[in-house]
């Protein structure tokens, strides 16, 4: 036996063997880089995605503002100013003049509480300081001459101001969209706890949504209120009914530290 091609042999196995791990290491390397680059390209789609719906939302809020100001705020400030503007020429007139006077102070008494409850709900501090119970009291409780409301409040635990943030938010959202829409007479409205979940129920008893609109969730802000859910996880349910609409978020709890 010759012994002589025994390193030779062993010398061409190592070499082998070097190229392989080099192979491997090299594709190895390839499907690394690869996947980090798609994980990338997929991170940067799903952030501008997330930023965009974040633009749209803000811009909705921008229009939403926009026409309160001009329908509602604008209309009763022109009324007054016109009442006002006309005092001169009344102005022996005392029963006129007295009668022009108190009617612009009504009309400037309506724009006030118009601009303040334009301001609690661009940035409800009270929530902060009375809870979201308590806040959604007084916001259901501006309403009460123009619909019935039966509202329910059944969580124990402290909840987390993100929490009641989107809540309040997407309430005051339903609420308008069923007073300007929906033709209803009543609202139910139920927040409750659940198999540790905070539950919302939100039904009215008015003309019920389009099926399209329903099925692409366009129009009546549903697709700001399914934004706000997904921040905090959760699940959202529209459904018609035989009379009126209703709405059921599932959110999990988390727990407010004090």
């Amino acid at each position: 036996m010759d012994y002589t091609l025994i390193p030779k042999e062993i010398s061409l196995y190592a070499t082998v063997i070097v190229i392989s791990v080099i192979l491997i290491f090299g594709f190895l390397s390839f499907v690394l880089v690869f996947f980090m680059f798609s994980q990338k390209k997929l991170y940067q789609k799903l952030y501008l995605q997330s930023l965009r719906e974040i633009i749209n939302i803000q811009e909705q809020e921008r229009e939403k503002i926009a026409q309160e100001l001009h329908d509602e705020i604008s209309s009763v400030l022109a009324a007054a100013k016109m009442k006002i503007a006309f005092l001169p020429e009344i102005w022996n007139n005392c029963t006129l003049r007295d009668s022009n006077i108190d009617e612009s102070k009504k009309l400037l008494e309506i724009s006030l509480h118009q601009i303040r409850d334009l301001s609690h709900e661009l940035s409800p501090t009270h929530l902060t300081t009375f809870g979201l119970e308590d806040s959604l009291q007084y916001f259901l409780g501006q309403f009460k001459e123009h619909i019935s409301i039966h509202f329910s409040y059944n969580i124990k635990r402290c909840l987390t101001h993100e929490q009641q943030l989107v809540f309040y938010r997407i309430i005051l959202e339903l609420v308008h969209n069923t007073l300007k829409h929906a033709q209803a007479s009543k609202i139910y409205i139920l927040i409750s706890e659940e198999n540790s979940s905070l539950v919302l129920k939100y039904s009215d008893n008015g003309k019920g949504l389009a099926a399209i609109t329903l099925k692409n969730k366009k129009g009546w802000g549903l697709k700001n209120i399914e934004n706000r859910i997904n921040t905090l996880k959760g699940k959202l349910f529209f459904e018609n009914l035989s009379i009126g609409f209703s709405v059921t978020i599932n959110v999990p709890i988390t727990v407010s530290i004090k």
